[in-house]
């Protein structure tokens, strides 16, 4: 029998990439399971067998990394072939709007639109703070960008409806000071927006779907795609699913790929049920379920099945794999903090030491960013390398935002840009000389750079400060009219003319100027790769660039330890992962489960499993901790016992052990565990203010308040005063109940 392309694939995955393409697809990939050669040679399977035009294919992703993966694994098979619709929803939703903004009539935007990031949206908030005199102690910008984008994405506009919406704020006279100030800050934002010619990252979505919802404009890009492709489909959120409904040519030409036991991303929307919505829209469809990890190891996959299995009306599957290879898994628990990050650099020490791994094979993750202190602190005393995934990004450094807002005022005039850089490199103009230009501007019905040229006319600002105002207009002007052969040209032409190398020089950071190199060649690659496109399109461009393509370039120059969050690690893999600080209320979250939030929690908890190759280390610590104005008493995480004794080797390490020895393994018995983690499995304790307690170490107590799942209690020997537990805490006991 000829052998195919196609022949090294197993059952499930080649009944996927060779599925009819008028039928409505959906693969549900387990983590490892080759989600990405499935959904690349599904598009190898269209252009070869089935003779689909590669431009005429759309392709979503999340990151500009997949979609350049998806693209250069694609052309490895098939060369040359260019795919101009494969990338993020946020870069195909530029395309459409590029074309048809217009449409909409949204004050004066048009299709020379500037695309603004979170950086810009804070100087946008400022501004509005300073004219209307808010104070941004009472509501920081932070808030209200939640809250702006949360609006936006519930279609919130009119003022009426953003009081109705802030309802959770109490009637205090507080709260009413905060719905004030947020509804006019709203209002202006919006403004502030639809008279600049800006688009925020949510408007790029918003706009899009609300443009395809005119029906000449629908079937025009419905008509210039043949087949849809949707990568990572749990982290879709209501207007991208309603994005790709839009798009889908009479509900049959798509094949998306997700695994619901991964989706992790609620806080941006994802919707939980997004498998049964499309279930129930594309009535017809097909789901093929990929079960089968070429990732991890056998014991490695029987913790996340038996941990992923406890969520309720997930999809069923159970990945496996043929793979014979044992692998070490260890859940240690220490007496303390300081004795965690103890044990996990020992552990590593002895790894590399072994010649079998180098740091860049290991990967320490944890829950939330503030959780890397302590053992950051104990990598450098060990002198391990390490580096924290997801530090300043390029496009956010801030020399190369300093010229990229240069290049958007020369272009547009964009006054978030002017605002960034009008004194950058210092030129003698200061907040309160910008604030008078400003107001003339404002008073004249004309931008604020333009407003620049008529300084003369403007009363209260010096000599010598008006020559500086003036100067740089006029420089800004001349590289405006200038014509440059390419961008870079335009960058040494900014740099020059600003002396901007000579500021960092004068900074003692000259380093920085390799990041502005570094975006000159940028530059060149876009030029190559969009021939004929001008600087306007670069910068839209630009806007939708985020460093996992710089990061991932990075990560294996040196060789380091990697330090980073679960969310982080997703998509990623190592052959030797850390999982730290797996205590309740910190993994499980304190606020996922107040807020009923215990299976994603447990989703994130199986992403972090599953990144794991080799070896898995688990580990938790003792001792007390506080959790926002609380001090409580650290517990192991319940998902230690919902994995199950048989599956997980248990240590427990104390502050009188120097050596971390096989010899302090233990169960759950009563010699030497320090935790009956089965407890988590008993009824659930009831507790009401008033009630009489004991805690095994500090003696008799009263119950003062309870809230969701904590009690607050006081203790009777003054030297343990009041502390606050879960209610399922097994060292409590009631003494009001037999």
């Amino acid at each position: 029998m000829q052998k195919t392309i196609y022949d090294s694939f197993n059952e499930k995955q080649y009944e996927a990439i060779t599925a009819p393409d008028d039928v409505p697809l959906m693969v549900i990939a387990g983590a490892g399971s080759g989600k990405t050669a499935v959904l690349t040679y599904r598009a190898v399977y269209l252009l070869n067998e089935l003779n689909y035009v590669s431009d005429r294919i759309l392709g979503f992703t999340f990151t500009n990394k997949a979609a350049n993966e998806m693209k250069d694994r694609i052309t490895k098979v098939i060369p040359n072939r260019s795919f101009k619709y494969i990338g993020t929803f946020h870069s195909v939703c530029l395309r459409i709007l590029r074309e048809d903004i217009k449409e909409l009539n949204i004050g004066k935007i048009n299709s020379n639109f500037t695309i603004i990031d979170e950086d810009d949206q804070n100087s946008i908030l400022k501004e509005i703070y300073k004219l209307n005199n808010f104070d941004k102690q009472i509501l920081n910008y932070k808030v209200c960008l939640s809250w702006i984008s949360k609006l936006k994405s519930d279609n919130i506009y009119d003022a009426n409806d953003v009081y109705e919406w802030l309802s959770f704020l109490d009637n205090t006279y507080d709260g009413k000071v905060k719905k004030d100030i947020f509804a006019a800050v709203y209002e202006g934002y919006i403004n502030f927006l639809r008279d600049g010619n800006l688009l925020d990252f949510d408007d790029l979505i918003k706009y899009a779907r609300r443009v395809l919802e005119i029906e000449e404009i629908r079937t025009k890009w419905q008509n210039r795609f043949d087949y849809i492709l949707v990568d990572e489909f749990q982290d879709t959120n209501y207007d991208q699913y309603q994005i790709i409904k839009l798009l889908s040519k009479n509900f049959k030409n798509i094949f998306a790929v997700g695994d619901p036991d991964q989706m992790i991303y609620s806080w941006r929307g994802a919707q939980e049920n997004i498998f049964e919505v499309f279930k129930k829209d594309f009535s017809d469809s097909l789901t093929i379920v990929l079960e089968k990890n070429y990732r991890s190891t056998k014991n490695i996959l029987n913790i996340a099945n038996s941990l992923i299995q406890k969520n309720k009306n997930r999809i069923k599957k159970n990945l496996y794999t043929d793979s014979s290879t044992e692998s070490e898994i260890i859940y240690f628990e220490a007496d303390d903090q300081n004795l965690e990050s103890k044990f996990v650099c020992t552990r590593i020490k002895d790894l590399v030491d072994s010649k079998k791994y180098n740091y860049k094979d290991i990967a320490i993750l944890y829950r939330a960013n503030y959780l890397s202190r302590n053992i950051e602190e104990f990598l450098s005393n060990y002198r391990i390398p390490y580096r924290i995934f997801g530090g300043f990004k390029f496009y956010q450094r801030k020399e190369v935002k300093d010229i990229i807002a240069y290049m958007k005022l020369i272009v547009n005039s964009d006054e978030v840009s002017l605002t960034r850089i009008y004194n950058t490199p210092r030129r003698q103009i200061s907040e309160a000389t910008y604030f008078k230009i400003k107001n003339y501007a404002v008073l004249n019905n004309i931008s604020t750079f333009a407003a620049f040229k008529f300084v003369d006319e403007i009363e209260g600002i010096q000599t010598r400060t008006k020559n500086a105002v003036k100067a740089f207009y006029d420089s800004m002007i001349e590289i405006r009219e200038k014509k440059y052969g390419s961008i870079s040209e335009m960058i040494d032409d900014i740099v020059e003319k600003t002396k901007y190398y000579e500021m960092l020089k004068e900074d003692g950071e000259e380093h920085r100027t390799e990041n502005i190199i570094e975006l000159k060649n940028a530059s060149k690659n876009f030029e190559q790769n969009n021939p004929g496109s001008n600087i306007n399109f670069y910068l839209q461009e630009l806007a939708l660039l985020t460093s996992n393509d710089e990061e991932e370039n990075q990560k294996n120059k040196q060789d380091s330890v990697s330090l980073m969050t679960v969310h982080a690690s997703k998509g990623l893999e190592f052959k030797i992962v850390f999982i730290i600080q797996f205590n309740e209320n910190i993994f499980p979250s304190i606020r996922s489960l107040e807020e009923g939030n215990l299976d994603e929690e447990r989703r994130i908890a199986y992403v972090a499993i599953t990144r794991a190759k080799e070896n898995l280390y688990i580990s938790c610590c003792n001792g007390t901790s506080f959790f926002g104005n609380r001090e409580m008493e650290r517990e192991p995480s319940r998902f230690i016992s919902e994995i199950g004794d048989a599956l997980i080797e248990k240590r427990l390490i104390t502050k009188n052990q120097t050596k971390f020895k096989a010899s302090t393994q233990f169960n759950n018995s009563n010699n030497g565990s320090k935790v009956d983690h089965s407890k988590f499995h008993e009824s659930e304790k009831t507790y009401y203010v008033g009630e009489l307690i004991i805690h095994d170490k500090f003696g008799e107590g009263i119950v003062l308040n309870v809230s969701g799942n904590i009690i607050d209690v006081s203790f009777k020997n003054p030297q343990y005063g009041k502390k606050s537990f879960l209610k399922q805490h097994v060292s409590i006991r009631s003494l009001n109940q037999k």
